[in-house]
């Protein structure tokens, strides 16, 4: 048990960060108290940190997005409980994102389609389905060229489609891989 310095109250050495450059290797305050100094911070002074945060982003994105594909590989439960929170605290965004995106397929489904080709992606998405009963992983249909890529916007064809498991769709995210998957 130790004493927090800033809310004076005792906790378990567990909610405490650790600082190398204290005797007991133990921060002074609680992870509690420093969250809740940093969020201060950053609502007083977010014209200064804000353009400062995105210039390391934009020149650290690949390590960064690297870093966070592997810790929600390392702790898929983790990542999906904060999606499932996320969600129930934002339907409102969650319904504008899928609104979004069954709008986006709409449009790229041309008009053209035979019926049989119609049939055919139902059962792409039903195999994705069966393959999810089956062995119990997550499975997506995936656009191979996305629906609105940076550069280039694919259609939602059955050529353009195939049946991967959800982990290679996310870690694909909205890009064109050529070889295969990241």
């Amino acid at each position: 048990m130790k004493t927090c310095n800033e809310c004076n109250m005792e906790k378990e050495i567990t909610e405490f960060y650790v600082a190398a450059s204290t005797k007991d290797r133990l921060c002074k305050q609680c992870k509690e108290c420093v969250l809740k100094k940093r969020k201060n911070h950053w609502i007083e002074n977010k014209e200064k940190i804000k353009p400062k945060r995105e210039a390391f982003y934009s020149k650290n994105k690949e390590n960064i997005n690297r870093r966070r594909r592997d810790i929600r590989r390392e702790n898929p439960e983790v990542h999906r409980k904060k999606n499932r929170e996320w969600n129930k605290n934002n339907t409102d965004k969650k319904r504008a994102y899928s609104a979004q995106y069954k709008y986006n397929k709409k449009e790229a489904t041309p008009s053209w389609l035979s019926k049989f080709d119609r049939e055919y992606i139902r059962h792409l998405y039903i195999q994705a389905n069966n393959l999810e009963n089956i062995t119990g992983d997550r499975y997506h249909v995936d656009h191979i060229v996305p629906l609105k890529g940076e550069n280039v916007c694919g259609l939602h064809v059955p050529w353009n489609l195939d049946v991967i498991t959800a982990e290679e769709n996310m870690s694909k995210g909205n890009k064109l891989l050529l070889g295969g998957c990241v």
